[in-house]
């Protein structure tokens, strides 16, 4: 990793002293990602010095709204670089899953144009990292998980999951809503300050029996389930720690096993959104899933789900992998 990082910060120092511009682009978070770096560039970062020429694509919203009305959103990006981009520029890629096809068309554009391309990602790369010069790949598909970089500023000393609200752990609320469903036993996959959940939690909390897996390297959002699935013999429902979903869980246990289903899982319904990628479905099923963009009216993945330990081992996964990318994605039918 270390080496990456000089590799691009050098690539970056070589841009500016040639007189080339440095461009990122993203969507949803990654966008606010994008604007943030551009103006560290152009701004200051801890010393005053020359404004420096960076540039977040998606801030131009008048040529953003009519390219995506007049051609297609998956373009905005694309016909930006083809515009502006020159040889010795810079272009960063910024996608969680890897796969975002507007930032996608605009890195391939870039590479077309002699630009050096840095792409920033989850932890697959997905299609990004076959187009880029630099592949930065954090180990999570899921843009709020990880270390709780974004909660730092306020609890710098414990993991997510125990981020105080009113007095409690946010994961004492989880516990909460499994009260209600009657729920025996717990299995808690954690890594980070792993220590600080355990001491609350101990081997019992409001009633319900707590075990703990602990992952001793980031195992991906697949690759932590499977592993606490060792500690289960039957069908188990699964949640994020860090997340809340209130789901009917008796409804969900009756659709699982009245579809007689392998693997269930829940969906919300939004409109007006870009920050999600989208669920296909046909009859109840689950058929596809779409890159984050722009969508009118649409499913999203819930987070909550229903499955067992069986399923999951029928397939050659890696020890690290990701629940969303290589395991639902790859094995809808």
């Amino acid at each position: 990793m270390h080496h990456r990082i000089e590799e691009a910060s050098m690539q970056v120092v070589k841009s500016f002293q040639n007189g080339c511009r440095i461009y990122f682009a993203g969507n949803g978070g990654s966008a606010a990602d994008a604007q943030h770096l551009a103006a560290e560039f152009t701004g200051r970062f801890y010393k005053d010095r020359e404004p420096l020429p960076a540039e977040a694509l998606h801030v131009n919203t008048s040529f953003l709204t009519a390219v995506a009305n007049d051609y297609s959103y998956d373009e905005v990006y694309q016909r930006m670089i083809k515009a502006q981009g020159r040889a010795g520029d810079v272009f960063f890629g910024i996608s969680t899953s890897g796969n975002s096809k507007n930032v996608l068309l605009a890195q391939e554009e870039a590479k077309r144009k002699g630009m050096y391309v840095i792409s920033l990602t989850g932890e697959t790369g997905g299609k990004m990292k076959d187009s880029c010069d630099i592949l930065f790949n954090v180990p999570s598909t899921d843009t709020p998980r990880g270390f709780g970089t974004r909660l730092q500023k306020v609890v710098s000393d414990v993991p997510k999951p125990m981020a105080p609200i009113q007095g409690k752990p946010f994961l004492h609320y989880v516990f909460l809503y499994l009260q209600q469903y009657y729920i025996q036993e717990v299995v808690l996959s954690v890594g980070y300050l792993h220590e600080v959940i355990e001491d609350y939690f101990k081997d019992e909390y409001l009633g319900i029996k707590v075990r703990y897996c602990v992952e001793e390297k980031p195992l991906g959002t697949g690759g932590g389930i499977k592993k606490a699935f060792e500690l289960i013999e039957n069908n188990a429902f699964v949640l994020n720690g860090d997340t809340f979903f209130d789901v009917n869980l008796t409804e969900l246990d009756a659709f699982h096993n009245n579809t007689n289903a392998d693997f269930s899982m829940s969906l919300k319904h939004l409109t007006e959104f870009d920050r999600y990628g989208t669920i296909a479905l046909e009859n109840s099923r689950v058929k596809g899933f779409k890159e984050k963009t722009y969508t009118k009216d649409g499913w999203i993945n819930g987070g909550v789900y229903l499955t067992s330990a069986e399923v999951l081992n029928r397939f050659n996964l890696h020890e690290q992998f990701s629940l969303e990318k290589d395991f639902l994605e790859r094995h809808l039918d």
